[in-house]
This record gives structure tokens, sequence and C-alpha cells, in this order.
């Protein structure tokens, strides 16, 4: 095993292509390079991309919340939506399946 930040970081994922590690750590994605042979990797230090993540306070545990595409490119993020009021349940249905 091998420690890539001396701070605790969730939801790590490769890149697509093997040449980098994103994780969210502060309401921030971070990401470290990784050079070299898959039988001796080397792991940069790692860097700041963005900030602005708002993790959904009831995020399952087991759950994904962060996955990049293969050229570093795009991210996607699943962040919690603040609501209006704390008396207002909201119901979303799931989408219709119309016949071909």
């Amino acid at each position: 095993m091998v420690l890539l930040s001396d701070e605790r970081g969730i939801d790590p994922v490769w890149r697509g292509d093997g040449k980098e590690i994103a994780f969210v750590r502060d309401n921030a994605v971070w990401s470290v390079a990784v050079t070299g042979s898959a039988g001796a990797p080397t792991f940069g230090s790692p860097e700041r991309l963005f900030e602005g993540v708002r993790r959904a306070p009831s995020a399952v545990g087991q759950s994904q919340g962060l996955a990049v595409s293969r050229d570093g490119s795009r991210f996607f993020l699943v962040q919690g939506v603040e609501q209006p009021d704390t008396n207002v349940i909201h119901v979303m249905t799931p989408p219709v399946q119309r016949p071909r």
C-alpha cells in the first residue's frame, strides 16, 4: 500500500488511462499523477484541481461519488442539493420508458 496524501481523502478513482488518481478532500477534487510501469509506479504530489464539491449529507458510504474520463478532461460528481425548506418533501419519479 502507498500513502498518496498526509490527509484523508474519499472516493479515490483511477483515470481511465492509468496516468492519474483523483479523489475528494476538503470539498475539492485532488489529483495525483502516476508514472512508470505497472511493476514500479511512481506517484506525484497531490494537486488541487477545483473546489466546490458538496457531499450529500446522507451519502451512502459504499457508493462511488467521483468518476473521471479516460483522458482526464471530464469529471462526474454526485453532489448534495440544498433543500429550500425542511418541511418540504421532494419526490422524484423514475423516467417513463416509452415503447419503441
